[in-house]
């Protein structure tokens, strides 16, 4: 089937067969070939990444992925080592830094670091157009929101062990917003939106290095 803005350039070629209005399918052709490289041009601004990738990466992705969800999803301490222990640090570090600013806002700080630094990631790799480091840094913020949905999961019972004993974030935050009695349903929301998100970078990245081979 013929596209419907493509209809005149056809009728112009056909006609230009039987020799009749030649100079208007002149035109009309150099009007055409400037539209589909303007179109290819737009085509090649929207593509996300351009630095090639190797199956190998996929395939460390994947795995990463994979291990991610199911230390979270399927195991008992919902932990992921190192890369917790890392968000855990930055969480630590974002109270005191917007405890600065303002005492009453200090609490958000932790969390609102945790989730900062992977999208500051996820930005640069973006612009330096790396398809392996933005899918790994959406994977990492991905994580992060788990860790976080964990967290909030326990605003009432308060299982978790606190670094230095202090109070728990999301039993004072919950309670500031009146929806303590509702921590559960809402750690269960942001636990499926990360969860989402690490399969997300898990397929974006698995069909960057399908369409670049």
């Amino acid at each position: 089937m013929v596209p419907q803005e493509g209809l005149p350039f056809v009728a112009c070629e056909l006609a230009a067969l039987i020799g009749m209005d030649q100079d208007r399918c002149i035109g009309l052709r150099r009007h055409n070939a400037i539209s589909s490289a303007s179109s290819t041009r737009a085509v090649s601004i929207r593509l996300p990444m351009d630095q090639p990738t190797s199956t190998k990466a996929c395939v460390a992705l994947t795995v990463a992925a994979l291990y991610v969800l199911w230390q979270h999803l399927f195991t008992e301490g919902r932990w992921v080592f190192l890369l917790d222990h890392a968000n855990l640090a930055i969480h630590e570090a974002g109270h005191p830094i917007v405890g600065i600013f303002s005492s009453h806002l200090a609490v958000y700080g932790g969390t609102l670091f945790q989730l900062l630094f992977p999208l500051l990631f996820v930005h640069h790799f973006w612009r330096q157009r790396q398809s392996l480091g933005f899918a790994a840094s959406w994977l990492w913020f991905g994580a992060s929101l788990l860790n976080v949905a964990r967290y909030m999961k326990d605003a009432r019972a308060q299982l978790l062990p606190l670094v230095g004993g202090g109070d728990h974030d999301w039993t004072e935050i919950f309670g500031r917003w009146n929806v303590l009695g509702s921590d559960v349903r809402i750690a269960g929301f942001f636990g499926l939106v990360g969860t989402s998100i690490c399969l997300a970078a898990m397929a974006c990245h698995s069909s960057v290095v399908t369409s670049s081979q």
